[in-house]
């Protein structure tokens, strides 16, 4: 979320988004840009994590596991990494003034923590739809080997509403020159 909210906060906060839009490119094309060097970057970190992960697991382990599984489990990180990242790209739109990411960041992932957390806890299921840390169960994802279709269903959902939104409140929003 970090990545998602400095993305395109950072240039507000660090006065450069005025320079920026003077250059002969769109709003929309720079927030393209971010977006797609954003998911580069957590497809590439996913991948090195994973490939050590699983080389290390390889290494290590005293009985045979599925790769498949292996990588499915691993994978989920990068699936809630994006939802994250959605999220934050929204929230640096939708907030003026973003003085320090973490403000942001930290209290409304913690708060997705701890609702999935009490759900667990309090055994309410109905918690897995709120908080993206309970959408990919591992028990399950061992079991048949697959994500459950309804989860990636929301959580395509969102992604694509939280990224338009983000699109048509950027290229609508007023930036403020450095004065």
């Amino acid at each position: 979320m970090n990545l998602g909210v400095g993305v395109l906060s950072k240039e507000d906060s660090g006065k450069t988004v005025d320079f920026l839009l003077t250059k002969p490119v769109s709003r929309a094309k720079v927030i393209t840009s971010k977006l797609a060097a954003s998911i580069c970057l957590l497809a590439f970190t996913n991948l090195v994590f994973s490939s050590v992960a699983l080389v290390s697991a390889k290494l290590i382990s005293t009985a045979s596991f599925s790769s498949k599984t292996f990588l499915l489990v691993s994978g989920t990180l990068l699936l809630v990494q994006i939802i994250f990242l959605a999220l934050g790209v929204l929230l640096s739109v939708i907030i003026p003034k973003i003085k320090s990411v973490i403000a942001v960041t930290l209290p409304t992932v913690f708060t997705f923590f701890i609702i999935g957390t009490l759900g667990s806890i309090i055994g309410n299921d109905s918690v897995k739809y709120i908080s993206p840390f309970k959408f990919y169960d591992f028990s399950y994802i061992i079991e048949h080997n697959t994500y459950e279709i309804k989860y990636l269903v929301i959580e395509a959902i969102f992604v694509v509403i939280a990224i338009v939104a983000s699109y048509i409140i950027y290229i609508k929003k007023d930036i403020r020159a450095v004065s």
